[in-house]
């Protein structure tokens, strides 16, 4: 997860792509790992085919729309400002 300053209206649609490239590996570590019932309601949303197809779709918006309008409005914002 990546830290945003500043707008970060970008953070739901990245977060999703996160959790969608990164599924695998938290459902094996939450079944291994048994917790609190809040890990336990977690885990089945993870198993969810519903809830796993929205995390893509998410992560598809993120990585053709909004991802590439933040790269281009900070690299604008640098250019004209001199802001890193």
């Amino acid at each position: 997860m990546a830290a945003f300053r500043g707008n970060r209206f970008n953070i739901l649609f990245y977060d999703a792509a996160g959790v969608y490239y990164l599924k695998s590996y938290m459902i094996e570590y939450l079944t291994r790992h048994h917790g609190s019932d809040l890990l336990k309601a977690v885990l089945v949303d993870l198993q969810s085919d519903y809830n796993i197809v929205g995390c893509k779709a998410l992560g598809i918006i993120d990585k053709v729309v909004t991802g590439s309008f933040l790269e281009a409005f900070e690299h604008f914002y640098s250019f004209n400002f001199g802001h890193e």
